[in-house]
């Protein structure tokens, strides 16, 4: 399967499970697509990234509009979380995340809408790619491996489709052409 054709699997699956894909050229443009986000809710809890990324962040944001750190404390406050994505997988549409940072797992659990970065070239085809890029850094594997596919959704109550009860209730991957991404 060409680039292009997993890409556009990639777009179509995550959308249909629920989740809101954006295009971005750089990273500058997803900051800013996650303040547009912000616009209404409260603070950002960023996670997973360099200095250079959360200073542009908080240049974007306002010192009052990003949390870094001791996300557990501000859990009530938090409105969104933004972390990166370490692959993508088009079969399914979804996005693997290197959770083995606490502040990681919970940027991605606690908000009500999480946004996500990422790099197209980091989009396999289907599952078992995944498994064979992973293969060689197993060893070094980390803690926490999330694979978020949409919204947190149940249906344990009486199979009734609940979205949000035990995670974001949104979710935005912002989708970067090329090859680039931050950290």
């Amino acid at each position: 399967m060409s680039a292009p054709a997993v890409i556009g699997e990639f777009v179509q699956r995550a959308r249909a499970a629920s989740a809101e894909v954006h295009r971005v050229e750089s990273v500058e443009e997803a900051l800013a697509r996650v303040a547009e986000l912000r616009v209404g809710r409260g603070p950002v809890a960023a996670a997973g990234w360099g200095e250079e990324t959360l200073a542009a962040l908080s240049d974007r944001l306002g010192t009052e509009g990003l949390i870094r750190h001791r996300l557990r404390q501000h859990a009530d406050a938090i409105g969104i979380g933004f972390t990166p994505a370490s692959w993508g997988v088009a079969e399914t549409g979804t996005v693997v995340i290197d959770s083995a940072d606490i502040n990681v797992r919970l940027a991605s659990m606690l908000p009500e809408l999480h946004a996500v970065l990422l790099p197209e070239s980091r989009v396999v085809a289907r599952m078992t790619d995944l498994c064979r890029a992973l293969g060689a850094a197993l060893s070094d594997a980390p803690g926490y491996l999330a694979m978020i596919t949409g919204p947190s959704r149940t249906a344990d109550v009486e199979r009734v489709l609940t979205i949000g009860v035990h995670g974001p209730r949104e979710l935005h991957i912002l989708l970067q052409s090329g090859g680039g991404g931050a950290t």
